[in-house]
């Protein structure tokens, strides 16, 4: 048997004289130092990276995590084990910490930023739009400070440690070879079979399971690193619980698509509005009310309610295609794919929009042509317009983008095609975030208990906000005098997010209490013309009452089943499920036992993400 001897062999010459300002250790010294280093410095990782996900959400949150043992397991131990792996793969403990601590404390620095600036967690398929996401932070003032500065000096000081002090290599390759390789097995399993199971992820809840309903807040109240694992399903979605082909055919046969009848095809236009949300509901009397005086107006001409969303700040695309899709989970669309759209236009509808945005903004130039629109105009297709001046322009002018949108809007429907049926759905830009430049003229009242950065905030959006309500109400009213029939639908993507120092949900109980949350609700009206409402009445029996009052508060998905439940037209096949899973379920993105109507949506819902059906045409 070798006898322990000291040694001096070194990585490189900087490290051996670094490291020679210790007294010489044995190898079994120098393994015992190296091996309980990492096993702390992971230790300190996992935990730092549990601090960062807390984000807005402070020690109520920080604690909560602590009162689950496998809560916090699930969180500390991928980065032991990725360490651990990547340091047997290269023999050297600096780089084994320095690259694995690094880059989980990257992704959960981008999660702490994403929380602060939009409100919902950093997913793996938010790698999707890395490019987009760094063209945004341009409009965002971000200050790097505390959190991301103590974790780059910590991986900095961990590196440099582990580089002079953590000198133990094993010896032969084949051995590191070996136990990297069952390390990184024993992380991919753990994942597959612990991480990603949903049983797994229900079971973990910690504390503070009611006061966190909605999918962003139910991974944040699990930490960052757990959840981002788990967050693998959503990008690469498993087929639902009883899944077939043949289940989905079935149960689609038992509802055969009814056509939109011929002398009832009038035009319909959707608007999606950009962080829309009506203030003066949570600060009252603190809101100007010219910022919202005419929208209540129009109110109470339309069908209006409130939609529970998935995202809160951000997250446009998952709103836009649930409610162009009726399906209850976005994903990523990658060729032709079944939407309404298509069913619009197998009714004779020619289906075109405008985005007040650039045609690469979520790939849109791309996924709607998958979606069916005959054709999609962006800011691209108008070279008149100076994009310098309104659209990458000053905060003030990129504010403003509705000066172009509405009226451009407007154009399209009068220069359609008036022989066929007209389906517009069109995405607005102005009032997108951020708000935070100093503010103008005063349209919030009252600076009481409000940070200056956030009355600022708050106040710009507002701005915004009355200009993008006055012309609505200008492009209304070339709607109201139009002889043609047309139902107009407006409804919000998001809420605003104002910051670290402005809660949405500090201002209402509801969250509490069952009700709608608050951080996720944005309203929707549906409006429609007198020769619409002729037309509707006369032929479909709808009643004239139908189309004043209070709709009802739902998910994206049955946005498009509400608009037809007021025309009285029966839809596709999936449409007629959706309304009866609409029936038992309204909120689908909240966690909800799955009912049996909701269950076989879903398996539907995934066959057609694989099979694209497109019917023929109807005369």
């Amino acid at each position: 048997m070798r006898k322990s001897t000291p040694e001096r062999r070194g990585d490189g010459k900087l490290t051996a004289r670094l490291s020679g300002l210790f007294p010489p250790i044995t190898n079994r010294q120098r393994s015992a130092v190296t091996i309980t280093s990492l096993l702390l410095l992971s230790l300190v990782t996992g935990l730092y990276a549990l601090k960062l996900a807390d984000s807005g959400y402070g020690d109520v949150m920080y604690d909560h995590y602590f009162v689950s043992a496998g809560l916090i397991a699930l969180n500390l131990i991928p980065p032991f084990l990725l360490i651990f792996a990547i340091y047997f793969a290269t023999g050297r403990a600096w780089l084994g910490f320095g690259i694995g601590a690094g880059f989980i404390l990257l992704l959960a620095s981008i999660n702490y930023y994403k929380l602060q600036l939009r409100g919902d967690p950093f997913m793996v398929v938010d790698f999707t739009y890395a490019v987009e996401a760094g063209r945004m932070l341009s409009h965002y003032n971000i200050d790097f400070k505390t959190p991301f500065t103590n974790a780059v000096t910590f991986v900095i000081l961990g590196t440099v440690w582990t580089a002079v002090g953590c000198r133990y290599r094993f010896r032969g390759a084949r051995r590191r070879i070996i136990a990297s390789l069952a390390t990184a097995a024993t992380l991919f399993g753990l994942s597959s079979t612990v991480y990603m199971n949903n049983a797994v992820f229900a079971a973990n809840t910690g504390s503070l399971e009611n006061k966190f309903p909605t999918v962003n807040e139910a991974f944040v109240a699990r930490g960052f690193v757990y959840p981002f694992i788990y967050s693998f399903k959503g990008a690469f979605p498993p087929s639902p619980d009883g899944y077939s082909a043949a289940a989905a055919k079935r149960i689609l046969a038992q509802h055969p698509t009814e056509p939109i009848p011929a002398e009832e095809r009038i035009n319909v236009i959707s608007v999606m509005l950009e962080a829309f949300c009506d203030m003066s509901e949570y600060l009252g009397d603190a809101v100007s009310p010219k910022v919202y005086d005419k929208w209540h107006a129009l109110q109470k001409e339309s069908l209006y309610g409130n939609l529970v969303v998935n995202t809160f700040g951000g997250g446009t695309i998952n709103t836009e295609r649930l409610f162009l899709t009726g399906n209850t989970h976005l994903t990523d669309i990658r060729g032709a794919t079944e939407s309404y759209v298509y069913y619009f236009r197998d009714n004779g509808y020619y289906a075109e929009g405008l985005h007040a945005g650039t045609s690469e903004y979520y790939n849109r130039v791309t996924v709607n042509r998958d979606l069916g629109f005959n054709n999609y105009y962006f800011i691209d297709n108008f070279p008149e317009t100076s994009r310098t001046d309104w659209f990458f322009g000053q905060y003030l002018d990129w504010n403003r983008t509705d000066e172009f949108f509405f009226p451009k809007l407007a154009e399209l429907y009068a220069k359609r095609d008036k022989s066929v049926p007209y389906f517009n759905h069109s995405l607005s830009f102005q009032n997108h975030g951020g708000y935070d430049w100093p503010t103008t003229e005063p349209y919030l009242l009252s600076r009481e208990g409000f940070e200056e950065g956030t009355f600022d905030s708050i106040n710009n959006y507002l701005i915004g906000v009355e200009d993008t309500v006055d012309r609505i109400g200008a492009f209304i009213d070339t709607l109201r005098n139009d002889p043609e029939p047309v139902i107009l639908l407006l409804y919000g993507d998001h809420k605003p997010a104002f910051g670290l120092h402005f809660s949405f949900s500090d201002l209402d109980d509801d969250d509490d209490e069952g009700g709608t949350p608050v951080m996720y609700s944005t309203p929707y009206i549906i409006w429609a013309n007198d020769a619409a409402r002729a037309v509707l009445t006369q032929n479909d029996g709808v009643s004239p009452d139908s189309f004043v009052g209070y709709g009802g508060d739902f998910s994206p998905t049955f946005l498009m089943t509400r608009l037809f439940d007021l025309t009285g037209w029966q839809g596709d096949s999936y449409m007629q499920m959706t309304r009866a899973a609409m029936a038992e379920t309204p909120v689908v993105n909240q966690a909800v036992e799955s009912t049996e109507a909701l269950a076989e949506l879903r398996i539907v819902e995934y066959w057609r993400r694989k099979n694209f059906l497109r019917t023929k045409s109807i005369d």
